[in-house]
């Protein structure tokens, strides 16, 4: 591909495909942009991620897509600290209104005292979702007239773990498990609360989603979330890992809707404002120059 179309700079997402492209570029001059998008991209151990990263050395610029992820780059054995930096990641936000859609909760046939938490990515390991069912289970013990949605492909053994624990947790007549939903827009705009319970978030671009959406949020200080959200005014933000934690935050906004929906809105102009695609771009686009110059 680089002797057909000779271009003029590679741009690689991920660790792997930032190595190919590396090694693709070797003996030219061509720069290569590779952007990370969690800390399995960085934290590579062993012989051979030594010699991949020996390799990823030639590359101009190792983009971050959260200042945190570019913080633990730069101080993790043998990345090149000279070329990381940080851009965030943008969203096309326009499909938001910040308005409430019933279709969800028409769906699920819900009472409307029944409180709608949702959560949106595909069942991964880093996503914490036992976490979030232990925490479910706790607001609920608690007396809370709550059901919980998870929208995100559920396939595979994580899925069927997930599935499984909700069966032993007595939870099937109050977790849903969506699958990949294809417009988040609505989805989120169906929900009362939305929450993160990630272990580990380079970025999280549900819970700009969510912010879009004007949702009262409770997500854990797992790395992107914290430069999303300002803890107290456009979310809360409580410790990974730990489902108690979770559990008093979704308490505290479930029973505390002022201050939720207050929340909901700041969050919306804070998205608004911030993550838009436009600002990415340009951020992107000043990069090409740079380098390109």
């Amino acid at each position: 591909m680089i002797a057909a179309e000779r271009p003029a700079l590679l741009h690689a997402h991920s660790f792997d495909t930032a190595l190919y492209s590396a090694l693709a570029a070797l003996g030219s001059a061509i720069p290569v942009v590779a952007t990370f998008h969690g800390a399995a991209d960085i934290t590579r151990r062993g012989v051979r991620n030594r010699l991949k990263w020996a390799i990823l050395r030639r590359a101009a610029a190792l983009v971050c897509v959260s200042e945190s992820l570019a913080r633990l780059a730069r101080t993790t054995p043998g990345v090149p600290a000279r070329a990381v930096q940080s851009i965030l990641n943008g969203a096309d936000l326009t499909p938001f209104t910040g308005s409430t859609n019933g279709d969800l909760r028409l769906r699920l046939q819900l009472s409307p005292q029944t409180r709608l938490i949702g959560a949106l990515g595909n069942v991964r390991g880093p996503k914490g979702y036992p976490i979030l069912l232990e925490a479910f289970t706790a607001i609920r013990a608690r007396g809370l007239d709550a059901h919980l949605v998870i929208a995100g492909d559920d396939t595979g053994p994580l899925g069927d773990a997930l599935r499984e624990r909700r069966r032993a947790l007595d939870l099937d007549a109050h977790v849903t498990l969506l699958g990949f939903v294809d417009a988040p827009a609505p989805y989120l705009e169906g929900l009362d609360l939305f929450v993160l319970s990630s272990v580990s978030e380079g970025f999280s671009l549900a819970t700009v989603q969510a912010m879009a959406a004007a949702r009262p949020i409770v997500a854990t200080r797992s790395g992107g979330p914290e430069e999303l959200l300002a803890h107290d005014q456009t979310g809360v933000l409580v410790e990974p890992g730990s489902a108690n934690a979770l559990t008093e935050g979704l308490w505290r906004l479930a029973h505390d809707p002022a201050t939720a929906d207050r929340m909901g809105a700041a969050a919306r102009r804070r998205a608004l404002e911030t993550f838009s695609v436009e600002g990415m771009v340009a951020n992107y686009e000043h990069l090409y120059h740079e380098l390109l110059r």
